[in-house]
Parts: structure tokens; sequence; C-alpha cells
């Protein structure tokens, strides 16, 4: 960053200073600028609460507001407080406490003032901060409307991924509890051929626990920027029909399907590679009960591989595709509600794919079943 001497910028400031002394219209020109240049929703407000300056995100939220709210209906001229005491829809509920917050600013008997409420409109869904602060001298407020939706969102997948981490850890220590109590009471009576059926039952239960740590554990990692990647050349082809081999074990009542081979060589950690597609073909028959079969395909394009797990099950609603990378995002539809999982697994094969050099996305239509394509770089041998 360059500097200049100290003494130019004074002169220089003390020009405009100056200028501004003079020039009461500059003055209220800078003055409006400096406020329109503020992305978040400012008003200024007299000491009975009439609005005098409004900003241009506040100017813009009113034009783009669907729904007469106390947003939409403040302009220059109007008292804010008379907004808050007829507020309507979904931010009645927090208008007396926004009232006497901004009341108590202006009347000099509080300090400042923060409140978090909703503006639901037919558009959108947001969250939004309401921050009040005195002027010097007691001279007025400024009125201040940060936009939290995001945060709020976060904080509500948050909650709902603790809710279900809570389910689907308990789960299965449920089943080994129950297993175990009849294992040990079959042992008593020497019925090996029961015993051993419950003992893979509850092996099966180890490896669903075993996998959800796993994810978690992956997670904070990924986050620290922690997880730790072998790199060596490995045959992709193998390593499919590896997994499939014993997927299919475990799915007798899905038909999993290879079709054509990459003849590819990788670079990369085989193990992390090997987990994500565990992953996308686990999903793959999970999100598709009602069909028998599940299609993979590989074929090599150029200088990358192509893996693609194709389902023919409940797919995914357009508008929510976007989303389905997202650390702990879960699709919301009553199809999926009994499908198990903590919303961790595509993101997880996101950051792997991605360290890897490659590109995974997906293809779907709700109700027809959904393609999830996995491109790799070759591997290139040293010469």
């Amino acid at each position: 960053m360059l500097h200049e001497p100290y003494g130019e910028s004074q002169q220089r400031f003390g020009r405009l200073d100056g200028l501004f002394a003079k020039n009461q219209e500059a003055r209220d020109f800078l003055a409006q600028a400096i406020l329109d240049s503020v992305t978040v929703m400012m008003a200024v407000l007299d000491t009975n609460g009439r609005v005098h300056i409004v900003n241009e995100a506040w100017r813009r939220q009113a034009r783009e507001s669907c729904s007469p709210d106390q947003l939409a209906r403040t302009g220059i001229g109007m008292n804010y407080l008379d907004v808050c005491k007829h507020a309507q829809g979904t931010s009645a509920e927090e208008a007396p406490e926004a009232f006497a917050g901004i009341e108590a600013v202006l009347g000099g008997r509080q300090s400042s003032f923060t409140l978090e409420y909703p503006c639901f409109s037919s558009a959108r869904q947001s969250w939004y901060l309401m921050s009040v602060t005195p002027l010097p001298g007691n001279a007025g407020a400024v009125v201040a409307h940060i936009d939290i939706t995001e945060r709020k969102e976060l904080e509500q997948r948050k909650d709902e991924f603790i809710s279900i981490a809570s389910h689907e850890l308990k789960s299965p220590l449920t089943a080994l509890t129950l297993l175990s109590s009849h294992l040990r009471k079959k042992l008593t009576e020497n019925d090996s051929f029961m015993a051993e059926q419950m003992l893979t039952r509850m092996e099966g239960q180890v490896r669903t626990l075993t996998c959800l740590i796993n994810d978690l554990l992956d997670v904070s990692k990924i986050q620290a920027g922690r997880l730790g990647y072998a790199k060596e050349p490995f045959d992709l082809d193998a390593l499919i029909n590896e997994i499939v081999e014993t997927a299919q074990l475990t799915s007798p009542g899905h038909r999993l399907m290879i079709h054509g081979a990459s003849h590819a060589t990788i670079s990369g950690d085989r193990d992390k590679l090997g987990q994500v597609f565990i992953n996308l073909l686990s999903n793959a028959i999970k999100y598709s009960p009602q069909a028998d079969h599940v299609d993979i395909s590989l074929e090599t394009v150029q200088d990358g591989a192509f893996v693609r797990i194709q389902d023919v099950g409940i797919g995914i609603p357009k508008e929510r595709q976007d989303r389905l990378f997202e650390r702990f995002y879960r699709v919301d539809t009553s199809k999926q509600n009994d499908v198990p999982g903590l919303g961790l697994g595509l993101y997880i094969a996101r950051e792997i794919i991605k360290h890897h050099g490659g590109e995974i996305t997906v293809s779907s239509e709700e109700g027809k079943g959904s393609i999830f394509s996995v491109s790799l770089p070759l591997h290139v041998s040293a010469t």
C-alpha cells in the first residue's frame, strides 16, 4: 500500500475540510454517499423517532419487499415508532420489543439496543438483526438492519444435525445392547446357530456406528486442514470392481451392474477414493428401495477417467441439487425422512475429489432417479 507524506495528507484534508465548511450541500452529499456505500440497511431518526435519512440499502429493501412490513412502509418523514407500533405479518410479534428498545435509546435510558426478528414474504424467508445506536448529544439514533439469514440457517442446520446425529448414533447402540443380551442368553442355551446370526447382525451395527463416527472425524479434520492423503498409482477399474463385489453381497435386492471400463491408472489415495465410491453406491441403493438395479459406468475421455453411478430411485428436487454437497445438508422430503445418515457423506466426497484434482456432479429428476458423476485426472508417469 502507498502512503502520502504526512504533511501532504494534512494539506489535502485541510483543503477538503475547508470546502465542506463553506458548503453545507457538499457535506450533506458526502454524508449520504458514505451511508449509501454501506450494504447494511440504515436510517437516521430524530428524538421523536421520525426518519430523516435512509441509505440506498434501505431504499432498495423497501422497493423489493413484497409485503407491507415495517421496512417497506418506512421512508423519510415517517415515524419509525409508529411503524413498530402497527407492524403486521411475521415481524409483529417482535414489534413491541423493538418499539420499547428504540424509545429507550432515543430517551437516553439505554445506550444501545439489538433484536433479531424474522421478515418472511412470499419471495423470501429472511432474518435480520436490528441495531439501534444513539447519535452524539442525544440528537436521535441510527437504526441498522443486518441480514443474518445465512447465520440463522446454519444454526438451524446445526440443531437439526445434533438431533439427527443423536438418533443415528443411538439406533445402532440400542440394537447392539439388545443383540448382546440375546446372544448371552443363546450362548447359555448353547444355540450356536442363533448366536452366529446375532453376531453377524452385531458386526453390521458396529460397522454402521464406525462409519458414522469416521464421518464426524473426517469432517473435523477437513475443517482443520488435517485430513491426510496417501499418493500412489492404482488401477481404478480394480477398485470399482472390489467395491461393487462387496456391496453386492450386502445388497442382494439390487443387481449392481458395471458397464464399460476406464483402463485408467489414478494417482492418489486409494482408500479415500474408495470411500467416495462406497458412499455414492450406498446412496444409490438406499434411495432406490423400489428398484432392482444400479448401473455403474466407467470410461476414459482424453486426460480424465469418469465413474458414473445411476439409480432409478426417488430422485432429488431440482431446486435442492445445488446444496447437496454442503456440510450437514440433507434433502428434506417425506420420501427421504426414513433414510439414515448425517448429511456428511457427499460433503466429504466432494472434498476428497477436489483434493485429487477431480470433480463430482449430480444430475437428477424427482421420481426418476439420479446420476452421480466423478471425474479424476489420469496418472502421469515420471519420465
